[in-house]
C-alpha cells in the first residue's frame, strides 16, 4: 500500500463522493496518554491577519477560503489558505521534549492553526476542554467555538476552561488557533471529566470522517511508528558503523514498504537515494530523491532531495514552493552560483542581493557578500572587489564575536571566509 493510499485516500474520497469507496480504510490511530494531552496533529502555520488591536486575530478567519474555520475538514498536504498545507505532527514521537506544551516555530503577529479528530467509540458528555496557550486561543469544537482568549501571555496548562462539553460517538472534530504576538509560542490541550479526571477513553486520528460505505480499521500509530523508527536505526547503522551499504539499502527500502504512513519513511526514500549515489547509480539515485517529492511532498526530506538534486529546476522549486525553509539561504547560493558559472553575473548578483536583505547578520550573508566581491572580481571590477572583500572581513569578524560566539563550526567557516577575504585582497 501506498503512502498516499494511507494517509490520505479518505480525504480523497470525501472530496470525489464519486468514487467508490474501499471496503476497508486503514488509518494510523493514537490514543491520549495518562494526562489525557492531545499530542497528535495537523499543523498549518504563518497566517496572517488585518492586526489592529489585541486579539484581532481571533475575528479573522484565515480559512475561509477553504471552507472556513468551522467547516474546514483538513488531511495532510492539503492547502490551508495563506499558511502551510496541513502537515502532521506528533508531539510525543517528536524531538525528545516530553513536556504537556507543544511548542510552535515563533511567528510574531502570525497565527498557527491546529486541527484534530478525536473518534468515540461511545458518548463523552459533560466534560471539560482544558487548555494553555502562548497568546490568544480559539477553540472550535464539532463546528462551534467553545472557547476564546483573547490576551498576551506565556503558556502553561490548563489556563482555562470550558465546560458541558461532550464528545459524541464517532468523528469529532477540533480545531484550535493560536496566535503569537512576540516570545513564545505554543498550544496545550487535555478534555478532563467534572470530577477532574483526564479523558482518554478516544482515539485521535489525523483524517476526515470516511464516507458511508467504508469500514475503519485502526491501526496502532505508536507502535507502527516505533516499528518504522527501530528500521531505519538499522539501516544507518548498516551504513555507518558496519559499512554495508547493500544492507543499508536493503533495510532504508523495506522502511518505506512496509511503513508508508510512519514519520520516518521519507527519510528512509532520502537515505536510499544517497546510499545509491555513493555507489554511483546516479539515474537510481535520481528517481530516489524524486520519488521522495513526490510520495512526501510536505516532509523536510522533500526539500532536502531539491536540495540534493542541485540543478537550478529543483533549486527554484525550494525558493517557490517551500519559501520558509532552512534551505533557503543555501539554495539562493548555489543558484547565485549556476548563474555565475553561466556568466550571467547581473542574474546571479541580484539574487546574492537579494540573500542579503532577506538574511541579514547570518553566515550565508557573508557568504553572499564574498561571492559578490568574487563577481566583481570576475568583471574586472578590482577597486570594487577590493572594498567588498574588506567588507567580508569586517563582518566576519563581528558576526564570530558576537551574534554566533558559541558557535564553534560556524566560528571556523567565518574564519575560513575571512582569511580567503584576505587573501584575495592581498592578490595572493
Amino acid at each position: 500500500m501506498n503512502r498516499k493510499t494511507f494517509l490520505i485516500g479518505l480525504a480523497i474520497l470525501v472530496a470525489w463522493p464519486g468514487l467508490v469507496p474501499a471496503k476497508t480504510q486503514p488509518v494510523l490511530s493514537y490514543t491520549p496518554p495518562e494526562q489525557g494531552f492531545v499530542w497528535d496533529w495537523l499543523l498549518s502555520f504563518r497566517h496572517s491577519y488585518p492586526y489592529s488591536y489585541v486579539g484581532a486575530s481571533m475575528e479573522y478567519d484565515a480559512l475561509a477560503s477553504v471552507g472556513g474555520e468551522r467547516k474546514v475538514q483538513p488531511a495532510e498536504g492539503m492547502p490551508a489558505g495563506d499558511g502551510s498545507n496541513w502537515q502532521a505532527y506528533h508531539h510525543e514521537l517528536g524531538s525528545g521534549f516530553t513536556g504537556p506544551i507543544m511548542l510552535f516555530p515563533p511567528a510574531p503577529f502570525y497565527m498557527t492553526y491546529a486541527a484534530t479528530y478525536l473518534v468515540c467509540d461511545h458518548d463523552v458528555t459533560n466534560i471539560s476542554l482544558r487548555t494553555g496557550s502562548d497568546d490568544g486561543l480559539l477553540a472550535i469544537l464539532n463546528g462551534a467555538v467553545v472557547q476564546k482568549v483573547q490576551m498576551q501571555r506565556g503558556y502553561n496548562v490548563d489556563q482555562d476552561r470550558a465546560d458541558g462539553l461532550a464528545l459524541h460517538k464517532g468523528w469529532n472534530t477540533l480545531l484550535c488557533k493560536v496566535d503569537d504576538y512576540g516570545g513564545g509560542h505554543g498550544l496545550c490541550v487535555r478534555f478532563k471529566t467534572a470530577a477532574g479526571k483526564p479523558v482518554t477513553d478516544y482515539n485521535v486520528v489525523l483524517v476526515p470522517e470516511p464516507p458511508p460505505g467504508v469500514t475503519v480499521e485502526f491501526v496502532d500509530g505508536k507502535k507502527y511508528e516505533a516499528a518504522a523508527t527501530q528500521l531505519l536505526k538499522q539501516a544507518i547503522t548498516q551504513k555507518t558503523v558496519n559499512n554495508d551499504t547493500a544492507a543499508a539499502l536493503t533495510t532504508a527500502r523495506a522502511v518505506v514498504e512496509k511503513f508508508p504512513a510512519s514519520k520516518v519513511a521519507a527519510e528512509a526514500l532520502y537515505v536510499s537515494a544517497g546510499i545509491l549515489r555513493n555507489q554511483g547509480k546516479a539515474a537510481e539515485s535520481l528517481q530516489a530523491f524524486d520519488a521522495v517529492l513526490k510520495e512526501y511532498p510536505f516532509s523536510k526530506w522533500a526539500e532536502d532531495s531539491l536540495l540534493a538534486k542541485g540543478t537550478e529546476t529543483a533549486l527554484e522549486q525550494i525558493l517557490k514552493q517551500y519559501s520558509n525553509s532552512a534551505l533557503v539561504p543555501e539554495a539562493m547560493l548555489r543558484l547565485a552560483g549556476i548563474k555565475g558559472g553561466a556568466q550571467l553575473f547581473v542574474a546571479g548578483n541580484a539574487i546574492l542581493e537579494e540573500l542579503r536583505n532577506r538574511f541579514p547578520q547570518t553566515l550565508e550573508s557573508v557568504t553572499a557578500l564574498d561571492k559578490l566581491a568574487d563577481n566583481k572580481a570576475a568583471t574586472g571590477d578590482r577597486a570594487g572587489a577590493m572594498k567588498l572583500w574588506q567588507q567580508v572581513i569586517e563582518e566576519a569578524t563581528a558576526l564570530s564575536a558576537g551574534k554566533y560566539v558559541w558557535y564553534v563550526n560556524v566560528q571556523s567557516a567565518l574564519k575560513q571566509i575571512a582569511d580567503g577575504a584576505r587573501t584575495k585582497k592581498e592578490g595572493k
